[in-house]
């Protein structure tokens, strides 16, 4: 609260008083994006494009990812995606994996956002690529949003 009272120049009480509700109120609105066409994992390819290395994300999420990587690249950092897009049965396994113990955090089948095709697994080799993504992502959408994986990246504009 005292933060957003902070950037709008509101006396900083921490409280949501009249001032500070109205501020609020007065926000500009923000359109979600469009959602991709079919289910979890079930995508149509015609929604989907790749983002290098054979892997592929949901068109709007991929040109937001292409923009992002061409920043990157002008600045000498490499993005390569390693895990896009996921077919329903691609998670299952990955899933499956999780349970076992044999693999890394996986969401069940129909709750990855790799399934929407709004996530890509970034291999990040270097402290410096890391601190460029968590410095410049939120410009082209992008969230870090499993904060134990630094490789995880997720559009939501």
């Amino acid at each position: 609260m005292r933060a957003f009272q902070r950037a709008h120049h509101l006396d900083r009480t921490g409280r949501a008083d009249l001032a500070t509700a109205t501020a609020l109120l007065n926000q500009p609105v923000r359109t979600l994006p469009p959602t991709p066409p079919g289910s979890n994992g079930r995508l149509p390819a015609g929604a989907l494009t790749g983002v290098g290395d054979g892997e592929r994300m949901y068109v709007p999420a991929a040109r937001a990812f292409h923009r992002m990587d061409a920043a990157a690249t002008a600045v000498g950092r490499d993005l390569p995606v390693t895990s896009g897009y996921r077919t329903y049965a691609e998670q299952a396994a990955l899933y499956q994996d999780y349970l076992n113990g044999t693999g890394n955090l996986a969401a069940a089948p129909g709750h990855s956002t790799h399934g929407l095709g709004l996530s890509a697994d970034i291999k990040v080799t270097d402290p410096a690529t890391l601190r460029w993504l968590h410095a410049h992502a939120k410009t082209y959408g992008f969230v870090n949003d499993v904060p134990s994986e630094a490789w995880h990246w997720t559009w939501r504009p």
